[in-house]
């Protein structure tokens, strides 16, 4: 604990410079919360009605709007993943991505993201969501939680441009926490905590919620001053691979690591490393309670950066004017608003006056006075005696016929001007599907005019996203990792440029776990053909005593199986019959075959042999023709003796096989 006077004078000249910038807009950022809340009235105007005896009449159509836009983001909130750059990365972004959904629905960071985009982007154009640890719980880890900081308890660096605060050179909060609370954010000087007294407010943040509990007792200021800034470090580059990293370690280390051997080369570390002097963006923060100050040091995460996500809503940072260049949706319906409440006031006032009836009557002029107040509206004007001519009643003229088109024309405004006409188009017909997608497309369509205001909160939810892959990379350690996965932790999973490189952060279908999550993934695929299990998709719905059904359908399957392996057995039995048959079939037909064969050629050797006594038998029969025409010639006939043979004829004997020829 100390009074640092030069911490002190900082703070304080942080905070004029910040405030003499900010203060207009905070102005206007307190007149939309006003407007949305239903005090629409300036203090000129409740006096005036005041005077007049009238009330101030409020037709809230702004809140009607905020409700419109915030109840949209919340029917489609989306979650946030963390998906992998390339395919040998799946294994770990999908452990950040498990606890990413971990961290979000237990430490309630949807809704968290739902009101700041409520009190941010539509209502004032400011809100800012910080990630801190709570070791309520686990003192060791911590548990991540998430908590909504109105613009009205914070001041940014005026001169920023850019979204994700990197060129915020400083920034300011105050809380108002009692002493327990300031205890157990700083544990380590509760002592010095329990001596202080609260001093109340001391003009700082103005419009910040009431500095005192439920007993009226003044709050401890708890204040916190983060400041961008740079520090030494070492950067190590490989000379063979063009790599590098960022020591951020001591020296006597990073001597020791260079002296290590190297085991892909065998060199020492320091002969392929080139160490170069190098300095790192980094934030510091420092702590004051009721001014004293208890910490100052690094950001609490270990991120080296603000623990904050800015939600902003029309944001032009090139322009001069603080007041206008943030704004929430809230900012162009105030005027018409207002000139709405004002004329509607008024015709109901002309409507009173056109249909007022009463009675003027002297003094004792009837016996009794209540009777008058019975009749009518009740309205009596009393006279002294003989007065009554003295008296006139002012009447009101008729409606004018344009108020009724005006106001119709100022109701259209305050849907117009911050486009959100699309949001109250509703199907044709309630009873079928095509109309209800109809209505979505006209939601969307009509929602145009904003689309910028949801892109700048879904980039808020990314930068949230990788912050929280920070945090758990320092913060968590493993035995947390695998208490919550139940497996341990990837080899990458602390590699601290993991998140640069490797994966994004994104969005994905809310569920309550990321169980859920697969198992809507699982029907989607399922939908398109997959080749995907019923029991395995129902072993991951969110279904109560899924036990039983699971049960059911092992035992359809069990019998399923068996039916199949019976059914397989008859149809083996059957296979093998077919098979034997077959088998049979083709040696008889072998058999046959060989008969067949066997049948030719005796066939073709009984031919042969008749072939050969055909051709002997021919021979031995011509031989005897041959000499029966001999004879004949000789004799002259059958028994006659033959003519003398001429000189000149020739006999040839036949050879086997031969036929006769004459020369």
């Amino acid at each position: 604990m100390g009074r640092s006077q030069e911490l002190v004078k900082e703070f304080d000249e942080a905070y004029r410079a910040a405030i003499s910038v900010w203060g207009p807009w905070l102005a206007e950022a307190k007149k939309d919360v006003q407007f949305r809340l239903g005090d629409q009235y300036s203090s000129q105007d409740k006096a005036i009605l005041a005077a007049e005896q009238r009330d101030p009449l409020v037709f809230n159509e702004v809140k009607r709007v905020v409700k419109l836009l915030t109840g949209y983001q919340r029917k489609n909130r989306l979650s946030l993943k963390v998906d992998p750059v390339e395919g040998a990365d799946e294994r770990t972004a999908r452990q950040f991505s498990g606890l990413t959904q971990f961290t979000m629905t237990k430490g309630g960071g949807y809704k968290t993201l739902s009101d700041a985009f409520e009190h941010g982007p539509v209502t004032t154009g400011l809100n800012l969501v910080e990630v801190s640890l709570n070791y309520d719980l686990d003192p060791l880890n911590g548990d991540f939680r998430f908590e909504r900081i109105p613009y009205n308890v914070v001041l940014l660096d005026p001169y920023l441009t850019e979204w994700d605060l990197s060129n915020c050179n400083y920034a300011l909060r105050r809380k108002c926490l009692s002493k327990e609370d300031c205890k157990a954010a700083l544990p380590a000087h509760a002592k010095e905590i329990g001596d202080l007294s609260p001093q109340g407010r001391d003009g700082k943040f103005p419009d910040a919620p009431a500095a005192t509990n439920f007993k009226g007792d003044h709050l401890l200021r708890f204040d916190e001053f983060y400041r961008r800034t740079t520090k030494p470090a070492k950067l190590l580059v490989d000379k063979l691979t063009g790599n590098f990293r960022i020591w951020r370690g001591e020296k006597p280390r990073l001597d020791a690591f260079l002296r290590a051997p190297d085991q892909e080369t065998g060199m020492n570390v320091g002969d392929r490393m080139a160490v170069i002097d190098h300095y790192v963006k980094t934030v510091d923060l420092a702590i004051m309670v009721e001014g004293y100050d208890f910490y100052d040091g690094g950001d609490l995460l270990g991120i080296d950066d603000y623990p904050w996500v800015p939600f902003l809503g029309d944001w032009v940072p090139e322009y001069s004017e603080m007041k206008d260049k943030l704004q929430g949706v809230v900012r162009c319906m105030r005027d018409p608003n207002t000139e709405k409440n004002r004329r509607r006031l008024k015709g109901l006032d002309m409507m009173d006056s056109v249909i007022s009836t009463g009675f003027k009557a002297e003094q004792d002029a009837v016996v009794s006075r209540a009777s008058l107040y019975q009749t009518g509206q009740g309205r009596v004007i009393w006279t002294q005696p003989g007065k009554l001519d003295k008296v006139a009643q002012l009447t009101g003229g008729d409606l004018p016929a344009g108020l009724f088109k005006m106001m119709e024309i100022l109701d259209q405004d305050l849907l117009r001007l911050p486009g959100v006409e699309g949001l109250l188009a509703a199907p044709e017909n309630q009873n079928q599907q095509i109309a209800m997608g109809l209505a979505k497309l006209r939601e969307a369509q009509g929602l145009t005019q904003q689309q910028d205001l949801f892109d700048n909160f879904r980039f808020g939810k990314s930068l949230l996203g990788n912050k929280l892959v920070k945090a758990m990379q320092v913060n968590w350690h493993p035995a947390k990792v695998q208490r919550i996965l139940n497996e341990k932790p990837q080899p990458e999973f602390y590699t601290r440029d993991f998140g640069q490189y490797d994966c994004v952060a994104s969005e994905g279908l809310l569920t309550d776990t990321q169980r859920q999550m697969f198992y809507l993934q699982l029907r989607e695929l399922k939908a398109q053909g997959a080749p995907i299990s019923w029991k395995t998709i129902i072993k991951y719905a969110p279904l109560e005593t899924k036990e039983e059904l699971l049960q059911e359908i092992e035992a359809g399957e069990k019998a399923q199986g068996q039916a199949a392996q019976m059914e397989l057995a008859s149809k083996q039995i059957t296979d093998k019959l077919l098979q034997a048959e077959t088998a049979s079939r083709i040696a008889q037909a072998r058999e046959k075959s060989a008969k067949v064969r066997a049948d030719m050629a005796r066939a073709g050797l009984d031919v042969a042999r008749t072939m050969a006594e055909i051709q002997q038998m021919d021979a031995n029969r011509l031989m005897e023709l041959l000499k029966l025409a001999l004879e004949i010639e000789r004799g002259g006939g059958l028994g006659l003796p033959a003519p003398p043979m001429a000189a000149n004829d020739k006999v040839v004997p036949l050879r086997r096989g031969e036929m006769v020829t004459r020369r």
